[in-house]
């Protein structure tokens, strides 16, 4: 199992995982190169959304994390069901959880998607979140 339960966010999967499924990929279909991105931008994508199937399957449909160990789907590592679960339960994916609009707000979510790795936004970010999202540019002032 290369696409690991036990990481929380893509982006701390390490590389080497990330190289191995590429591999595997391009010696099963013969992909070409150029292609890598877009494959481990689909794979991210496909395990995101596979761990939030287990979570809305095997996790809360259950009170207690006691029953939820207990009810561990086959094929899924005890270990990493473990990681899984005590993850959902704590107090920090309550903080990850982007999806839950209701403690989200517009501009929040917009500075989510728009932000630059460094931090920062562009011109047009800018603009869009002043105008359109309704921010007043006081914010931005230091």
């Amino acid at each position: 199992m290369l696409a690991l339960l036990v990481y929380v966010d893509w982006r701390t999967m390490p590389q080497s995982n990330k190289n191995d499924m590429w591999d595997l990929v391009k010696a099963k279909f013969g992909i070409e190169a150029r292609a890598k991105k877009w494959v481990l931008s689909t794979i991210a994508t496909d395990w995101r959304n596979y761990k939030c199937r287990l979570k809305r399957s095997f996790y809360s449909i259950y009170k207690t994390d006691d029953v939820r160990l207990k009810n561990c789907l086959e094929g899924v590592p005890f270990e990493h069901w473990k990681v899984l679960v005590a993850f959902c339960s704590s107090k920090e994916r309550k903080k990850v959880n982007r999806g839950n609009i209701e403690e989200t707000s517009q501009a929040d979510m917009f500075l989510l998607t728009h932000e630059h790795k460094n931090g920062e936004l562009d011109e047009e970010s800018m603009r869009i979140l002043m105008v359109e999202v309704n921010v007043p540019q006081l914010l931005f002032e230091e």
